[in-house]
């Protein structure tokens, strides 16, 4: 059976953001599974804001999210719903580009739940493509305590976010068959 491909989407594009922190840790713990992993963060598209013009830095963006198999979206929580900037990214998308991709969900948050308002916004637009949406999910709360600048993190986050990878894994190979 191929590889699977997993893209981690960085799906903040803040200063200082703690987004980062959580997706780096997927990246380290893919190194695990018998994978090929690639770290897409929207920094590095630098997309503007959508207006349907279609300008060229949407091509790159379009090109790595059709490339993996399956996809994790790690994103923080604004104002009850997921941050601008992973939306927007989303906007640039086609159905066709993304359609039968197999999708997990981290978010991250300051507060105590993790971001759980942001994943019920993407919940609920995300079928809209076509994707597969993975049951299992993942909400870091208290990002800065729980993911702090030195690197470590909590073990009870660091079995989830392996058990999210491993769900993933599964049905996307249940899919390819």
């Amino acid at each position: 059976m191929k590889q699977i491909k997993l893209g981690i989407v960085i799906g903040s594009v803040r200063k200082n953001r703690a987004t980062i922190r959580p997706a780096k840790a997927l990246v380290d713990l893919s190194k695990n599974f018998p994978i090929e992993v690639k770290e897409l963060d929207l920094l590095d598209f630098n997309l503007p804001i959508y207006d349907e013009s279609h300008p060229k830095q949407e091509q790159p963006w379009i090109d790595a999210i059709k490339t993996p198999d399956a996809l994790i979206l790690v994103f923080p929580e604004y104002n009850f719903r997921p941050c601008p900037a992973i939306l927007n990214a989303l906007d640039y998308l086609r159905k066709y580009e993304i359609k039968n991709k197999i999708i997990g969900l981290v978010s991250v948050s300051n507060g105590n739940i993790g971001g759980i308002r942001a994943q019920a916004v993407m919940r609920s637009s995300l079928p809209t493509f076509g994707v597969y949406l993975l049951p299992t999910s993942v909400a870091v709360p208290n990002v800065e305590k729980t993911f702090p600048i030195n690197g470590a993190y909590d073990e009870n986050i660091k079995e989830k976010l392996k058990q999210l990878i491993s769900e993933l894994i599964d049905l996307t190979n249940k899919l390819k068959k």
